[in-house]
């Protein structure tokens, strides 16, 4: 006469057939966190100075002009919105006052050449 029985498994690995779990919300990309930065210094009542911001910005941007000039747009089309307020506006001047004084240049947009 046999005497094991079959137990219950501890280790088993876990079901996979029930419902999927919910998604985790999506973490800000760069360009998102710049313009979000630009909006908090632009918004903050403290005079601190344009280098001390450009800096700030440059950091969060990890050092990537590109993404400087994407945060810049990233605002400008908020600024677009009806809804749209004063803070926007500054958080935007302000990244224009940081890309001028940084001395970055926006790369030419590519025009589509036409065949004839």
């Amino acid at each position: 006469m046999r005497t094991d029985s079959p137990g219950p498994v501890v280790n088993a690995p876990p079901d996979r057939s029930g419902p999927t779990p919910t998604p985790t919300p999506r973490r800000l990309e760069v360009a998102q966190r710049v313009w979000q930065h630009s909006l908090e210094l632009a918004s903050s009542g403290e005079q601190r100075e344009l280098s001390d911001q450009a800096l700030a910005l440059l950091r969060t941007a990890r050092h990537d002009a590109d993404t400087m000039v994407h945060a810049l747009g990233l605002g400008r089309s908020q600024t677009r919105h009806p809804s749209n307020d004063e803070a926007a506006r500054r958080g935007v001047q302000l990244l224009v006052r940081i890309i001028t004084y940084l001395g970055v240049k926006s790369k030419p947009r590519e025009s589509p050449s036409h065949a004839d």
